[in-house]
């Protein structure tokens, strides 16, 4: 094959590539817009198939058009359906904005950036993920998409998110917090233990509070275990999100279990009682110290903190319903009934 030749089917690849990827990723010029508001009534509900692209197709673009080697580095990325999606849109951004500085490129290259600015794409959901989990935090209380993707590229450390935090949750938003916690609670006497920690809560005992909030939480975590005397909760998430990685589950739930279970395991950090307590976050708010009386936080985002994790941890209860009791240790680790091999 002559160079004329090579010039003209490398033409016809690339053209190949930008329209195939495009349609792939789910990067046309009609996005559905989704999640106007991230936690509706109808927060669950599987609107986001059209951000999982048949990968297998992919790779056929991106060894047509790339190379095998890069499409097979890319390929290792899909270790599960959900972080593979983000992790290949990254590398196509990375890849496109760094390697490739051709007109016939522009069209991918503003289609991906299109990526970056989407609140509700899986790269963003991805990057709520890490950036919570660093801050200490899950999904803030009724905040948009919008919003959190916003505030995430003003704020850079856990004070600045915390510091936004405290004027976020108002009096007015932790009514309606309040309210909805109380209407997931099932049993009276849990309720009445509610209000006696809003009581504390309102008269700025929050030690008082945090101790209350992870008792309730504690508990609330037993919902899926099988065996309800087990103390273990750190992981407990570990081998759910495995589950539903394995499904074609709405990429939101998926995100929203991610963010508790880094969350849960962050408060469940367990100390050696025999050296000095050093929790290296700004939240102190930690399970094991507060159970043996060897320390307490008495800090307001820490509350704050405390009521926006109960409140998940309830809220999808009933998404995973078929979790229920299913969750046994095995081996020292956390693993679901049906897994479980004699």
């Amino acid at each position: 094959m002559n160079s004329k030749d090579e010039n003209k089917n490398t033409k016809k690849n690339n053209i190949k590539l930008i329209k195939g990827i495009k349609t792939e990723l789910g990067i046309s010029n009609k996005n559905t817009k989704l999640y106007q508001n991230a936690f509706n009534p109808n927060i669950f509900m599987p609107q986001v198939t059209n951000l999982f692209p048949d990968h297998k197709r992919i790779f056929k673009n991106l060894k047509l058009g790339l190379g095998e080697t890069f499409s097979n580095t890319i390929k290792d990325t899909f270790s599960t359906p959900l972080l593979g999606i983000s992790n290949l849109q990254k590398d196509f951004i990375s890849l496109i904005n760094e390697k490739f500085n051709f007109p016939i490129f522009k069209d991918i290259s503003l289609a991906l950036d299109n990526i970056k600015a989407n609140p509700d794409s899986v790269l963003s959901w991805e990057i709520y993920y890490d950036k919570l989990s660093e801050f200490f935090w899950i999904f803030p209380y009724k905040m948009t998409t919008k919003d959190l993707h916003e505030l995430l590229q003003n704020v850079l450390t856990e004070d600045d998110f915390d510091s936004y935090m405290e004027k976020y949750f108002n009096e007015e938003k932790i009514n309606e917090l309040t309210n909805d916690i109380k209407s997931l609670l099932s049993k009276d006497e849990v309720k009445n233990f509610f209000d006696q920690i809003m009581f504390s809560y309102n008269n700025k005992c929050y030690a008082l509070a945090n101790v209350g909030l992870t008792s309730i939480i504690d508990n609330a975590l037993s919902f899926y275990l099988f065996n309800k005397k087990i103390n273990k909760r750190r992981d407990i998430f570990k081998p759910i999100i495995d589950d539903l990685n394995s499904k074609s589950t709405d990429s939101h739930l998926v995100f929203i279990v991610m963010m508790i279970s880094s969350n849960i395991n962050l408060l469940y950090e367990n100390f050696d009682f025999n050296n000095t307590i050093d929790i290296n976050t700004t939240k102190k708010a930690r399970r094991h110290p507060f159970a043996h009386g060897k320390f307490y936080s008495n800090k307001k985002t820490d509350t704050l903190m405390l009521l926006n994790t109960l409140y998940y941890l309830l809220l999808i209860q009933q998404e995973l319903k078929e979790y229920e009791n299913s969750i046994k240790i095995q081996n020292k680790f956390f693993c679901i009934e049906k897994q479980i091999k004699d």
